[in-house]
């Protein structure tokens, strides 16, 4: 997932809702380094409970949960 196609789901949401989930997402997922921050816009989805609407671009680490 890019910044872009997150910046697009997320556009309507509320920004303290948005601060919280990327406050939780950063709990699990500290994006420190560049392959992190798929998976960190991933947890942030999730927490908002939009991650249905991610594309099939979205990271790799999303797929391999799915199909666990």
């Amino acid at each position: 997932m890019t910044v872009q196609q997150f910046l697009t789901i997320t556009s309507s949401t509320p920004p303290p809702a948005l601060r919280r989930a990327m406050a939780a997402a950063l709990a699990v997922e500290p994006a420190h380094q560049g392959e992190a921050f798929p998976r960190f816009y991933d947890r942030v989805l999730d927490e908002l409970g939009l991650a249905g609407q991610t594309d099939s671009g979205s990271s790799k680490a999303r797929g391999s949960e799915l199909a666990a």
